[in-house]
């Protein structure tokens, strides 16, 4: 901050600068110190009503399974960006995992706040919430797709179509019934270019992992081919 001020007050000892500029400093000091909930509650509200869509690249990991997939009774969908058609799968960013949280409001922002150099970045700070997450995560290999606050702001969420191309594959789960793989099965022949694909216990390596389904079922054989399996 001394830097800074030398730059407008070149010459001056670090005694004369605040001595010269100490009201000055003061007052802005206490001008931040009264922004700065006024800027919390306007980042949190923006926070507030953002929703995600969270994806992974990783469909054989057992905790996810376990976690996202009802302990493995449901199906994985795979979906691809397709640039020709505009997907918004084109916009999914990685998740950057960190061992410390975001940190927005800083000693090096609250000096550049002081001298004018900086203002508050709401969408800054708004990509950071929303793409870091803490290490013991990085385990889920998380992409997420952003729509701000969608169509309806006071909706807690919205359900949006995907295009017939862009789902292009289903995983069945370890436990998911015969009924439910029936009833997906006709569901997914809307969808022409799925690849049928199952979960398969790894012991040794304590994960999951995925095969193709060799011969693609369609809703009169759903039935027959996964109760042999």
């Amino acid at each position: 901050m001394l830097e800074i001020l030398r730059i407008y007050s070149p010459g001056l000892s670090k005694e004369e600068l605040f001595q010269e500029l100490g009201d000055g400093i003061g007052e802005s000091l206490e001008v931040i110190k009264n922004n700065t909930p006024k800027n919390r509650e306007e980042v949190m509200g923006v926070l507030s009503s953002i929703k995600i869509l969270s994806l992974t690249i990783a469909p054989d990991i057992g905790l996810m399974w376990s976690h996202y997939a009802n302990s493995h009774r449901g199906v994985v969908m795979r979906f691809r960006s397709i640039p020709a058609f505009d997907s918004p799968f084109g916009m999914a960013r990685p998740i950057k995992y960190s061992g410390v949280r975001p940190s927005f409001f800083t000693e090096s922002y609250l000096i550049n706040s002081l001298s004018g150099l900086q203002s508050v970045n709401v969408k800054e700070i708004n990509d950071a919430v929303i793409y870091t997450k803490m290490a013991e995560w990085e385990y889920e290999k998380e992409w997420r797709i952003s729509s701000g606050s969608g169509r309806n702001k006071e909706e807690p969420f919205e359900d949006v179509p995907f295009g017939y191309n862009e789902l292009d594959g289903l995983i069945f789960g370890l436990r998911t019934s015969k009924e439910d793989r029936q009833e997906i099965t006709k569901l997914a022949a809307a969808y022409p270019n799925i690849e049928f694909m199952e979960a398969i216990p790894n012991q040794v390596a304590g994960r999951v992992d995925v095969e193709r389904i060799q011969t693609q079922p369609n809703a009169a054989t759903a039935v027959c081919q996964f109760g042999s399996s």
